[in-house]
């Protein structure tokens, strides 16, 4: 009878053909699609920013002062024949309430305020601001008026107080003089002892006062109270004079531009007297002082080094503006500066035409605009939100100006930097702040150095602990003793990390702590206590006549456990007083200067290993048992030993699969999010200490994705971040690949 053929065996068989290869390349397209989703969100991070001209109105007259509307992308101006702004395209006189006789005769945007300082030829001195009022009319406001003397300055430089009072610095022949209330009195004028200045600025606060002189030298004066003025440094003599100065967005970083273009960065930094009161010349951290003398130096926590009786005494020197910071040159002599009232960005104008933007904290120049005409850029000013940017050359020209991630460059993300209030550059993460002001911190390497930390901590305490165990599982254990262990320890795998982590921070970390002197006694005695109980296995199974009994391995092991805990917890309490005068954890702190966090890199080991057992467990395990029995009695047969089998046959013919093992543990560890967000501590430092905690890259996704505003740039940090991790764990699984493979053919196996 002729065979039939089965129809439906058919019809599967051809289903299956394309059904599982379509799978298949579905997954590819899956994995392949969020790597692109990931680099799509990246990617804008590093496009370039881009300036388009918004509005060019040409007028000859001289521009005192420009800003914009509140709230609006409209321009207005100051000229001596008053305020201006446009309408339909033409200019239209602003009338300010109070001033309509009045000519101003100088103006100057107060900082961050959105409000400008306009002197008037009758003596009066005003706060001006623009704005659009809710029925859509724009109307000029003066938010405080004062009188002084009737003085045509040749520029000013205003300010608006945390009390809402304007303060004035006039500059005239060189004299500059401080204007403003003084206390609950009377508006006074405060002459400076300065004779040569050129160029002035305030601060934001109104607090201080830097003076350009034309000795090159720049004057820094503390003129919160107007009748204690007072200058507090006075900043190197440049090679060129300085011609325009301004203070950047929270008054930490002063701004400097001379007349061949250079463009600097002055940062207030933190420094301490260093005296030295012995009779030869000391060194702290590289400082030198001398004998009997005493020097000024950054502080970079000298304390820490210098003794209690010793010859060098620290005390606090206060905040001195340091150059920190060197930005590329503008093409010609520097004409004006203005900050930007968002970030840490400032533009700068030169006197041939070109304005080019910059940002304070990853001295990159941003934008850089060609020069519209060959007129220098008198005046530069941001809009209030910070993407409107206005120059006056031979008249009004502004640009909307698209810059979002000015803080984030591959030189933010990757190198140290310099930031604000730190004694040096450093690679910091702190992504969020309490002000405005602060600069967001994107050094990814605090998470990339937490993530390889806390993983390399983990495979310390898993790999040996599921290599021993699948070493013992598949060749030493009984066959009863194998069939539950396996299961039991596979089973780990099921239970939810986010369970493991708040096991390990909410009960395993305070004991750990309360324990700390009894796991150091414990961890020196286990040496000793294993070797005992190896030396009194040995002499029981060496007896004539003895057989081998099964499971006695295992339980050698529980008893050197038991019996290193019992010693341990009995010894903890008399070691601790008599050694670390009753408090351990004092001691270290006190003598070794090691401050013990709760949440620790010792915890995420302990928790992540204990996750990541069960995965190198099972492929360890399967790639012991796989090995051919013929290997196994033919090593036997010739007189080994099972530890020398196991040894010398089996771990080289399993090595491909134990590194596979160890690898699949590495990327489990490596992408592990619950566990390190509980019991890390989330600390981003690069300590490797394991008494100090950390923040993994995939523990900041977690805590900060759900608080990042859409589009910005915390938010594409982040998908960066992921995107790294995605690299990283795909070429992991690479490397596993291609070592196995190697070892594979170095040991016969296909």
């Amino acid at each position: 009878m002729a065979h039939q053929p089965n129809l439906k065996a058919i019809v599967l068989d051809r289903i299956a053909a394309k059904v599982i290869p379509g799978a298949g390349l579905l997954v590819v397209c899956c994995v392949l699609g969020i790597l692109v989703f990931l680099a799509y969100v990246a990617i804008p991070l590093f496009l370039p920013a881009r300036a388009s001209v918004a509005v060019v109105r040409g007028d000859k007259a001289a521009c005192l002062a420009m800003d914009f509307v509140e709230g609006t992308a409209e321009p207005w101006w100051v000229t001596g024949e008053g305020v201006w702004r446009l309408e339909n395209g033409s200019p239209v006189k602003v009338e300010i309430p109070g001033y309509a006789k009045a000519r101003p005769v100088a103006a100057a945007n107060a900082g961050i305020s959105r409000t400008t300082g306009i002197v008037f030829d009758d003596g009066r001195f005003a706060l001006v601001r623009v704005e659009k009022r809710v029925d859509g009319a724009v109307a000029a406001l003066a938010l405080d008026e004062q009188t002084f003397s009737a003085v045509r300055p040749d520029s000013i430089c205003a300010a608006r107080d945390g009390e809402g009072h304007g303060k004035l610095a006039r500059l005239a022949g060189g004299i500059v003089t401080v204007c403003g209330p003084a206390g609950l009195g009377d508006a006074v004028e405060t002459p400076l002892e300065i004779s040569d200045a050129i160029a002035i600025t305030l601060s934001n606060d109104a607090k201080t006062l830097a003076v350009a002189r034309n000795s090159g030298e720049v004057e820094i004066w503390n003129v919160e109270d107007l009748t204690e003025t007072r200058r507090t440094q006075t900043l190197p003599a440049a090679s060129s004079r300085i011609t325009a100065l301004a203070f950047l967005l929270g008054d930490e970083t002063l701004v400097t531009a001379d007349d061949r273009g250079a463009v600097l960065g002055w940062m207030r930094v933190r420094h301490v007297t260093l005296t030295n009161s012995g009779s030869t010349e000391a060194q702290v951290l590289g400082d030198r002082v001398p004998a009997g003398k005493s020097v000024v130096v950054r502080d970079q926590d000298h304390s820490k080094h210098v003794t209690k009786d010793g010859p060098v005494r620290v005390t606090p020197g206060g905040l001195l503006f340091l150059k920190a910071r060197t930005f590329p040159a503008l093409h010609a002599a520097a004409t004006s500066v203005a900050a930007s009232p968002r970030n840490k960005c400032f533009a700068a104008g030169d006197a041939s035409g070109g304005v080019a933007v910059y940002h304070g904290t990853t001295e990159q120049r941003n934008i850089a605009i060609e020069p519209p005409v060959p007129l220098p850029a008198k005046r530069v000013a941001f809009g209030g939100t910070g993407s409107e940017l206005g120059a006056w050359h031979d008249g009004l020209r502004t640009w909307t100006i698209q810059n979002p991630y000015p803080d984030v460059t591959a030189r933010a993300l990757f190198a140290p930097l310099w930031y604000e209030s730190y004694p040096e550059p450093e690679l910091v993460w702190q992504s969020s702040s309490g002000t405005q002001e602060s600069e967001p911190k994107y050094s990814l390497w605090p998470l990339i150095f937490g993530t390889l930390k806390g993983t390399l901590y983990a495979l310390l305490f898993s790999i040996p602990v599921a290599f021993a165990a699948a070493i013992y599982v598949s060749r030493f254990a009984p066959a009863s003793l194998r069939s539950w262990v396996k299961p039991a320890i596979e089973l780990m795998a099921g239970i939810p990390s986010v369970v493991v982590g708040m096991v390990a921070a909410l009960w395993l970390a305070p004991l750990a702590e309360r324990a700390l002197c009894g796991i150091f006694v414990g961890g020196t005695l286990f040496p000793f206590v294993f070797a005992g109980i190896v030396a009194l296995g040995g002499r029981l199974t060496e007896k004539p006549g003895a057989r081998p009994v099964p499971g006695l391995e295992l339980a050698g092991a529980l008893v050197t456990l038991l019996a290193t805990v019992a010693l341990a917890t009995a010894l903890s309490g008399p070691v601790e007083r008599g050694l670390f005068h009753g408090d351990f954890r004092q001691w270290l702190f006190e003598k070794l200067h090691i401050h013990y966090d709760l949440r620790n890199g010792f915890m995420v080991g302990v928790a992540l290993g204990f996750a990541v057992i069960p995965v190198v467990f099972t492929i360890a395990e399967d790639a012991l048992a796989n090995v051919p029995a013929s290997m196994t009695t033919a090593s036997l047969a010739l007189g080994a030993t099972r530890w020398q089998t196991v040894r010398h046959v089996i771990l080289p013919a399993a090595a491909s699969g134990l590194f596979a093992a160890s690898v699949l543990g590495l990327g489990r560890a490596a992408g592990e999010t619950m566990i390190v967000v509980m019991a890390a501590g989330n600390t981003p430092i690069l300590d490797p200490a394991p008494w100090n905690g950390m923040r993994t890259m995939s523990a900041a996704m977690a805590i900060e994705i759900p608080e990042a505003p859409v589009g910005g740039s915390l938010y594409r940090v982040l998908f960066l971040t992921g995107l790294l991790l995605f690299g990283f764990t795909a070429a992991l699984n690479t490397v596993a690949e291609i070592v196995g493979t190697r070892l594979r053919r170095k040991y016969g196996r296909n």
